[in-house]
């Protein structure tokens, strides 16, 4: 084996062509989280239930959860184009099942198997974006990574509605087989130049099985808990019990494991550490805000559906401008975290004054300018977050980290989502919750929709402030200036 460095092989020009090959697969793992959700109504009818459709959402983004510690340990020993191509793959196959799925059982089988390769797909781009680049220069491709994250999850919900109102619900799922088809093609062509490392794993196949056992059983407690059942029944409890259990049988593996599924060097790394807790507070607190502001302009300010959601596009292309400005900014200067300092702490007084605004009727304009400061602000992190934890690690342990930086963040956006609903659901009851703004206030009960998202709004705050705790504390190492040395056979 020819271990010299051909680094140089892949300049520019190449590291660019690599960059726009895996957008397309993010693409497809972000918008499939969303694209159904406006859908839910016509698929329920279309089956004739009603009651498990949440199923159909959260079944991928468990198993989307899930599977990210394996497939960035997975990358790591195949390498990351052929782990990618199987993860389109598989993603396929479950949009295939989801199509022609003739029950809502099936859809949700289907479902569950496409979130396998979707988290994937979202996962490895990001990894790959590590190969291609040395930190220095690798936020300016991270940039183009985190606006197209941002955008097609916001762009999920109109698209899954028009197919849904105008051609038929199952075009959600066959449009995924033309793109990944061409992402299969691109990452086949455009992967090959990707760098290699020389030094043998192994995945930890009962430390995966517990990671994978601890988080769906987690994120299942949450979903069902104060929703089919209360949180203190035997299911819930149960899960809960269960979800301990294998995180503490998981945390024994880590020692005792030859080659532990997440290398001990990576998770005692206070970079890694404190970079993880910077993105996945403040990506928990823009999950909250994403999901429940379109509520609170429904049930509040009584707006309508499409415009609530058009409105917080704002949150949205802010966001991706933040990121894009940290982005280039960090490849340029030393003190790489100034920026998102200053960010966080913008976008946290912002999220405070969110909370008082809630409570008045000082009317919309307010409300998007806040929402443009928490974009902004906010959207300085990831790109920060994830090159420092890259430049902290070893190169062959770049799929691990990354897949840690994910994990984290999903884990806990569900968990914060499901804190909030409980919140909601026990304040105002199911019935408040399906209403229109003239039925809250009929019921006496507008005072309550104000108090009530005070509560979220202040309670979303703290996200941000952990946040910026966690990027203060993170080192700011100077990034690197080489690449991995390329490895042929």
């Amino acid at each position: 084996m020819d271990t010299s460095d051909e680094s140089s092989d892949l300049g520019h020009r190449d590291a660019l062509k690599i960059t726009i090959g895996v957008l397309l697969p993010v693409f497809l793992g972000s918008i499939d989280q969303t694209i159904v959700g406006a859908a839910l109504p016509t698929i329920g009818r279309a089956f004739g239930d009603l009651q498990n459709l949440p199923w159909v959402v959260t079944a991928y983004l468990l198993t989307g959860t899930a599977v990210t510690p394996v497939v960035g340990k997975l990358s790591d020993i195949h390498g990351r184009r052929a782990t990618m191509l199987g993860a389109t793959v598989v993603f396929l196959v479950g949009s295939i099942l989801c199509a022609l799925a003739p029950s809502l059982l099936i859809l949700i089988l289907g479902r569950a198997v496409q979130g396998f390769g979707g988290g994937s797909l979202i996962l490895l781009a990001m990894t790959i974006l590590g190969d291609i680049a040395a930190p220095k220069d690798r936020a300016k491709y991270y940039t183009y990574f985190v606006i197209v994250f941002a955008s097609s999850g916001a762009l999920g919900p109109a698209l899954g509605g028009f197919f849904a109102q105008y051609l038929d619900w199952t075009v959600i799922f066959w449009i995924n087989l033309p793109l990944g088809l061409l992402s299969l093609m691109l990452s086949t062509v455009q992967l090959r130049k990707l760098p290699r490392h020389g030094r043998p794993h192994r995945l930890d196949f009962v430390g995966a099985g517990l990671v994978m056992v601890a988080t769906a059983s987690l994120m299942a407690a949450i979903d069902l808990g104060g929703n089919r059942f209360a949180w203190l029944s035997a299911p819930t409890v149960g899960l809960a019990a269960l979800s301990v259990a294998s995180w503490v049988c998981f945390a024994v593996r880590l020692r005792s494991a030859p080659e532990p599924l997440v290398p001990l060097g990576v998770l005692s790394n206070p970079v890694v550490i404190f970079a993880v807790l910077a993105n996945s507070m403040g990506s928990s607190s823009v999950t909250v805000l994403n999901i429940f502001m379109p509520m609170y302009l429904q049930l509040f300010l009584g707006l309508g559906a499409s415009h609530s959601g058009l409105l917080l596009m704002t949150l949205m292309v802010s966001f991706n401008i933040g990121a894009g400005i940290s982005g280039q900014v960090a490849a340029r200067v030393r003190r790489y975290k100034v920026l998102p300092l200053v960010g966080v702490s913008l976008a946290l007084a912002a999220t405070v004054a969110l909370g008082f605004v809630a409570g008045s009727s000082s009317g919309l304009i307010p409300i998007e300018a806040l929402l443009t400061i928490i974009g902004l602000g906010f959207g300085t992190v990831p790109p920060v977050a994830t090159v420092s934890l890259q430049n902290a690690v070893e190169w062959d342990q770049l799929g691990a980290a990354t897949a840690s930086l994910n994990f984290v963040r999903s884990l806990a956006g569900t968990t914060f989502v499901g804190v909030v609903g409980a919140i909601l659901a026990a304040r105002l009851g199911t019935e408040m919750l399906q209403g229109t703004a003239s039925t809250a206030a009929a019921m006496g009960e507008r005072n309550a929709l104000s108090e009530t998202f005070q509560i979220i709004f202040f309670g979303t705050s703290a996200g941000f402030a952990l946040s910026l705790v966690a990027l203060w504390r993170l080192e700011e190492r100077p990034l690197r200036t080489s690449r991995p040395a390329r490895q042929t056979t």
